[in-house]
């Protein structure tokens, strides 16, 4: 430092400086940040990746649930038409004396039965459409048209 002042009074000097410094830490740890960088990005792109499969796979089960539910109205309402056919041929029987009334009931009961069946699984089939109509990212409106034998 040069000194600069005291010629007014001897007691009081005045000094100056002036220094150059690099913070060197930051350039050490350049090369573990960069390396975390391109870690982090790796994972955000794997955490994409898993979101995207998990919503596709989602997608997918509901499809198969839908197709499903569809077989399973198909046949349930084959069996309430036959047992609704039954029902009239156990009638018309038990009108004639042919059969009892406990075989007509019997044959009622397994008809109601039949038909509260296929009410259940419509609404389970609407549930599943919503369903899968979500999971696809379909507003509820949307019609979708599934390929036979999926």
């Amino acid at each position: 430092d040069f000194v600069t002042g005291g010629t007014i009074t001897p007691d009081l000097v005045t000094g100056y400086g002036f220094g150059a410094g690099w913070d060197l830490q930051a350039l050490i740890q350049l090369g573990a940040k960069r390396a975390a960088a391109r870690a982090n990005v790796q994972a955000i792109t794997l955490d994409i990746a898993w979101v995207e499969w998990q919503t596709a796979e989602g997608a997918k089960l509901a499809v198969y649930r839908v197709i499903a539910d569809e077989e399973q109205l198909a046949h349930a309402r084959k069996v309430d038409a036959r047992l609704e056919k039954n029902l009239d041929v156990v009638q018309k029987a038990t009108a004639a004396h042919d059969l009892t009334e406990v075989d007509l009931a019997t044959a009622s009961v397994a008809s109601q039965d039949a038909h509260a069946l296929v009410l259940s699984l419509e609404k389970d089939l609407a549930d599943q459409r919503l369903a899968m109509k979500k999971a696809i990212g379909l507003p509820p409106h949307a019609t979708v048209n599934l390929r036979e034998g999926i």
